[in-house]
């Protein structure tokens, strides 16, 4: 097997956006990673309606089963596998898998290819305001009848903005930061809430599809790329306040923004607001596509490796 029969790949992890995972693909199996350093891996299998029968009907779908995990130093370590997933072809792919991955961890970090975006849109200026998911080109747009923004995967955020401080000092109700930003999010975008899967192409263009229920849009026009904010959060906001809390957001997520196409000037800016956060700007720039100031990263790198080594003595 050569290394170009393997598919390598990224697609964002969103709402909100927290990364991209890396993704290399055979056949039949994959490996992902976050970080990458660590690999999960994974085997494919087809589903069967009877599974206990000798006449059991494959389902024209596939699913992926855990193998195990992999990276350079700790080498392929393998979780159970339950016996009836298991097949006398899972060890030569994995195999094969492998020697595909070794080589392509040297291109890292891979091209994004979910180019099918649903943008949480603004009605009154046809901005994408928020990108809210995002899909393989060949796979099918889900259809959702409740769409909502997240700015954070867990009850509370790390960051921190002086609009909130702001906002708090006016206000008897208690809350954290995140908060404010999502109702500052759903009152520019109004209700009921709209959002459009957009095709997306190389020059940052876009082409309307459905709109977030599954209706088609085809009559809409194509939307420049000016259209789609860069850090995938619409930046112009009227409200002063609006927008540095919207800014300090930006800024608090650096590390993970970086690891998307920028223009130079955001990469920039973004890199020396990530300097706030060096141990996830060192656990994530093996995926950033670039870098405007190798100085600057270097050192933030060191700080990390100095913080680690103070925390863990």
């Amino acid at each position: 097997m050569s290394a170009t029969d393997a598919h390598c790949y990224a697609a964002r992890l969103l709402n909100p956006f927290h990364g991209t995972a890396q993704i290399v693909s055979t056949e039949q199996a994959r490996a992902i990673s976050v970080d990458g350093i660590s690999w999960r891996i994974q085997i494919r299998r087809e589903i069967y309606k009877t599974p206990w029968s000798s006449l059991a009907i494959p389902v024209n779908n596939d699913r992926y089963f855990v193998y195990g995990t992999w990276s350079h130093l700790d080498g392929l370590a393998r979780v159970p596998v339950h016996p009836s997933l298991y097949q006398e072809h899972v060890e030569q792919a994995v195999e094969d898998l492998l020697v595909q991955l070794i080589h392509a961890c040297q291109q890292l970090p891979f091209a994004l290819a979910d180019t099918n975006e649903l943008w949480l849109m603004a009605p009154d200026s046809g901005q994408a305001v928020a990108l809210l998911a995002s899909q393989l080109p060949q796979e099918e747009l889900p259809r959702q009848n409740q769409i909502r923004w997240y700015p954070s995967q867990n009850a509370e955020t790390a960051f921190q903005s002086m609009a909130f401080a702001e906002q708090q000092s006016k206000s008897t109700t208690k809350g954290q930061p995140q908060d404010l930003l999502g109702r500052v999010i759903k009152l520019r975008c109004k209700s009921p809430l709209e959002a459009y899967w957009i095709e997306r192409y190389a020059d940052g263009s876009g082409q309307p599809l459905q709109n977030h229920a599954g209706k088609s849009v085809a009559q809409r026009d194509m939307l420049p790329a000016g259209s789609f904010p860069v850090c995938l959060l619409d930046e112009d906001w009227h409200d002063p306040q609006a927008a540095q809390l919207v800014r300090d957001y930006l800024n608090w997520q650096a590390p993970l923004l970086l690891m998307l196409p920028l223009p130079d000037s955001k990469r920039r800016e973004l890199e020396i607001q990530a300097q706030k956060r060096s141990q996830s700007v060192h656990q994530y720039h093996r995926l950033y596509p670039a870098v405007a100031d190798e100085s600057l990263l270097k050192k933030i790198l060191v700080e990390a490796v100095m913080r680690n080594a103070t925390e863990n003595s």
